[in-house]
Formats: C-alpha cells, structure tokens, sequence
C-alpha cells in the first residue's frame, strides 16, 4: 500500500486520496445531475479510482494492478 500511495496522482479523474491507517480512502468529486441514481453514481465513482490506481501501476513496474481492490464504503 505504501508503494502505491507514492506513486497515486492525486489530480486524476476528480479524484482526492487520504491515506488511513493501512488503507488509502478515495473521494471522487462529481457535479452529477439530479436524476442520476446512487448507485450509478457509486459505480462511475468507483471506476474512476480504478482506473487512477491502474494508471499508478502502469508507471511502476513494482506495482502490479491486480494487487488492488476498489470498493465504495458506506
């Protein structure tokens, strides 16, 4: 996780990071319209962290993106 939280760019996707502990928490911020529901929210939002985690691995050997796991908390 340390590795990782090295390498993260905090500016991609409108997503802000914060590191717990041992796991690292992820706000993505979102202007979404009103009819978007939840959990398609909760779904595009979770995409979007992993796609900053697979650009993180993808510009460090070390790192392999299948380490990982993305979940909303609630």
């Amino acid at each position: 996780m340390e590795l990782l939280w090295q390498r993260l760019d905090m500016t991609l996707n409108r997503v802000s990071f914060a590191k717990v502990g041992s796991e690292i928490g992820a706000t993505w911020h979102v202007d979404a319209p009103p009819a978007v529901q939840r959990d398609e929210l909760i779904q595009l939002g979770r995409l979007s962290v992993l796609e900053c985690v697979r650009e993180a691995c993808r510009r460090a050997p070390e790192l392999e993106f299948d380490w990982f796991a993305v979940s909303p908390s609630v």
